[in-house]
C-alpha cells in the first residue's frame, strides 16, 4: 500500500471497471500535505479492518489485486530507467542489486493488502536481481532455481568482486555465494529461514499468542518443504507443514509428529533458533511521538 501506478495502466489491467478505487488503492500525500495528517486508508476502511476483516466485495478485491499488478508493471519500467540512468552517470562497471524487504498478501490466508504479520509465501517471496556489467563473463546468466535468501547477497557480492571477506564479517554471515548458480552449477542445499515482524494489530492476527520477539512466527524452507512454528501454542497445534511443490499456496497442513519431513525441518529450525543469530530479548515498541507519526504516515498504525 498504496497501489498507485498510472491511470492508463490501471485501466489496462482491468478494462471496463468503474467501481470504487478505479485507479488506485490508497493515496499518496498531496504536495504540501503534512504526513502527520495524512492517512493512506479511507476513513470508512481503516487498516485493521481492510487487512484482517476485508468487508469489500470479491469484485472490488479482485480489482485491487489488478491494481497491484499494474503497480508492479509500473515499477518494472522505473527499474529500467534507474538502471539506465545509473549506468549513464557512473559507467558500466557497477554491479547493481535490486531487492525488496517483503512481498505482499492479497487475500491469501484471509490476509489482505499488507505484509509482515505472517510467514506465508505471499509475504516472503520477493524480487532479487543482480545486474552485472555488460562485459562481465556472467552477464545475462539467467535464473537460480530453488529458494535463495537476502542473506546470500553479501557473500555473492564479495565473490563477484573477487574480494576476500574479512573474518569479522564472514563470522556474522549466514548466507552463501550464488556465483556457482550463475555459472550454471548446482548450489549446495541450504535451508532458508524467515520470521514475522511486529504486529500492529495483534488482536486480529490468527494463531499468534504473544506480540513480542519470542512470539513471532518462524519458518524454514528446504527441498520443497516448509515448516511454520507458532510459539506458545500446544505442540500439536503449533506446527504447519506444507509440501510446496504440490501445495504452493500452503492450504493443506500435513503436520504429523512422525512425518519424516517434519522431524528433519524441525531439527534445522531448532538449530537456527539456538544459534544466537537472532535476539531473544524483547524489542519494545516505545517510539517517540515523531516516530509514531511516521508510522502512521506510512500506514502501519492508525
Amino acid at each position: 500500500m498504496p497501489y498507485h501506478s498510472t491511470r492508463e495502466l490501471a485501466e489496462s489491467f482491468d478494462p471496463g471497471y468503474e467501481g470504487r478505487f478505479q485507479h488506485n488503492f490508497g493515496w499518496q500525500p498531496q504536495p504540501g500535505q503534512s504526513r502527520k495528517t495524512f492517512r493512506p486508508f479511507p476513513e470508512d476502511l481503516p487498516k485493521a479492518e481492510a487487512t484482517h476483516q476485508n468487508p469489500l466485495s470479491e469484485r472490488v478485491s479482485e480489482h485491487i489485486r489488478r491494481l497491484y499488478a499494474a503497480d508492479i508493471r509500473f515499477l518494472d519500467d522505473q527499474v529500467s530507467r534507474l538502471v539506465d540512468a545509473t549506468r549513464a552517470r557512473y559507467g558500466e562497471s557497477l554491479i547493481i542489486v535490486l531487492a525488496a524487504d517483503h512481498g505482499e498478501s492479497l487475500g491469501e490466508h484471509d490476509y489482505f493488502f499488507d505484509h509482515g504479520d505472517y510467514t506465508y509465501n505471499a509475504g516472503l517471496r520477493i524480487p532479487l536481481a543482480i545486474v552485472l556489467p555488460p562485459k562481465h563473463p556472467l552477464h545475462g546468466s539467467g535464473r537460480c532455481p530453488g529458494w535463495v535468501s537476502l542473506v546470500d547477497v553479501a557473500p555473492t557480492l564479495f565473490d563477484l568482486l573477487d574480494s576476500e571477506t574479512p573474518a569479522t564479517v564472514s563470522a556474522q554471515m549466514e548466507g552463501r555465494s550464488l556465483v556457482r548458480c550463475l555459472e550454471g552449477k548446482s548450489l549446495q542445499t541450504q535451508p532458508v529461514f524467515a520470521e514475522s515482524g511486529h504486529s500492529f494489530y495483534f488482536d486480529h492476527v490468527d494463531r499468534r499468542v504473544r506480540n513480542d520477539v519470542d512470539g513471532r512466527f518462524r519458518a524454514v524452507i528446504l527441498d520443497g518443504w516448509k515448516l511454520v512454528l507458532t510459539p506458545f501454542l500446544p505442540d500439536e497445534e503449533a506446527w504447519e507443514l506444507f509440501d510446496l511443490k504440490r501445495d504452493p499456496h500452503e492450504e493443506e497442513n500435513l503436520f504429523r509428529d512422525d512425518h519424516p519431513e517434519f522431524r528433519r525441518l524441525r531439527s534445522h529450525l531448532g538449530e537456527w533458533l539456538k544459534s544466537g543469530r537472532e535476539s531473544s530479548a524483547e524489542t519494545a515498541i516505545s517510539a517517540e511521538a515523531d516516530d509514531q507519526e511516521a508510522l502512521r504516515a506510512l500506514g502501519y498504525i492508525e
